[in-house]
C-alpha cells in the first residue's frame, strides 16, 4: 500500500489525474482541481458560480482543527451543516456539508479494510461498520439473515436528531411543500398567518425560506409584502450566485409592479 490517494478528472473533452504532493489527505469538491482544468472557462464558472469552492474551503477548516482525524471525527465532519467559522447559514444550505439532503455518507479505513456506511436520515444516522475482508470471505457461506456489521465500531446516530433543530427542520420541509404548492396553485388558496409564522421560525438563518415567502406573495401581487421577503433573503447566506441573481431579478420587478 503507497498511502496515496488520487482524483481522476473527466470531462467530455479531456481527463486528468489530481493528486496533493507530500501531503496526507486531498479534497475533492464539485470542481475541478487538476493542471488540465485550471484555465478552463466551464470549470472557473463553476467555482464562481456554484457552491463548491465554498464547500471546499470549509471542508479545509474542520480538517485543520486536528493534525489527524479518527472515524468518529470523520462522521462530525460529514455531518456539519455550519458556514465558514461556524456561521449559521440556514437548515438545507447548499454551503453546508450537510445539506440535510444526501441519501447517505460512507467513512473508509483501508489499512483496516473497514467502512462504515450511514443510515437514513441523510449523515444522521447510525454509521454502521464492515469489515471487508470478513464480509467478501464469508459472501458464499451466508444463505439467511445474519449481521455481518462490525457491532462494536457502529458510530451513533446523531444527536441532532433528538433536537428542537431536526423538528425544526421537518416543520420547514412540510410547510415548504405546502406553501410552494398554493404559490402555483388557485390564487383563492391563502397562507394561514400562523403557517407564515412557523415557516419563518422553522428556519430564520435561511435566504431560500424567505425567497419562497417572497415568491408566494408575488404571486398574489402583494408587491410589499414581496420586497420585504426578497430584501430578507438577501441578507442571508446565499448558496449560488445564480440564486442571488435570481432573487434580485424578482426583487426588481416587484419594485417595478409596485411603483406602477
Amino acid at each position: 500500500m503507497d498511502n496515496k490517494t488520487i482524483s481522476i478528472e473527466k470531462s467530455p473533452t479531456k481527463m486528468d489525474v489530481y493528486e496533493v504532493p507530500n501531503s496526507n489527505q486531498i479534497i475533492c469538491p464539485n470542481h475541478y482541481q487538476g493542471k488540465e482544468y485550471e484555465n478552463d472557462i466551464a470549470n472557473l464558472n463553476n467555482q464562481i458560480e456554484s457552491s463548491s469552492l465554498y464547500r471546499n474551503i470549509r471542508l479545509k477548516q474542520l480538517l485543520s482543527n486536528s493534525d489527524t482525524i479518527n472515524y468518529l471525527q470523520a462522521a462530525a465532519i460529514l455531518r456539519n451543516q455550519k458556514g465558514l467559522n461556524d456561521k449559521n447559514i440556514g437548515l438545507t444550505n447548499e454551503k453546508g456539508l450537510n445539506q440535510l439532503l444526501a441519501h447517505h455518507a460512507v467513512i473508509f479505513k483501508p489499512q483496516d479494510k473497514l467502512m462504515w456506511v450511514s443510515a437514513n436520515p441523510f449523515q444522521c444516522g447510525e454509521f454502521v461498520c464492515y469489515n471487508l475482508d470478513s464480509v467478501f470471505a464469508n459472501a458464499k457461506t451466508i444463505h439467511a439473515n445474519k449481521a455481518i456489521n462490525e457491532a462494536k465500531f457502529t458510530i451513533p446516530a446523531d444527536e441532532f436528531l433528538k433536537s428542537k433543530g431536526y423538528q425544526n427542520f421537518l416543520h420547514f420541509k412540510n410547510l415548504k411543500h405546502y406553501i410552494q404548492f398554493i404559490t402555483k396553485a388557485s390564487d383563492k388558496i391563502e397562507l394561514p398567518p400562523q403557517f407564515e409564522n412557523a415557516f419563518i421560525q422553522s428556519n430564520s438563518e435561511s435566504y431560500y425560506m424567505y425567497q419562497i415567502l417572497g415568491d408566494y406573495y408575488a404571486s398574489r401581487h402583494n408587491y410589499n409584502n414581496a420586497i420585504e421577503y426578497y430584501n430578507l433573503a438577501l441578507t442571508k447566506e446565499i448558496a449560488t450566485l445564480k440564486e442571488e441573481k435570481q432573487i434580485r431579478e424578482s426583487l426588481s420587478k416587484c419594485q417595478i409592479s409596485e411603483a406602477n
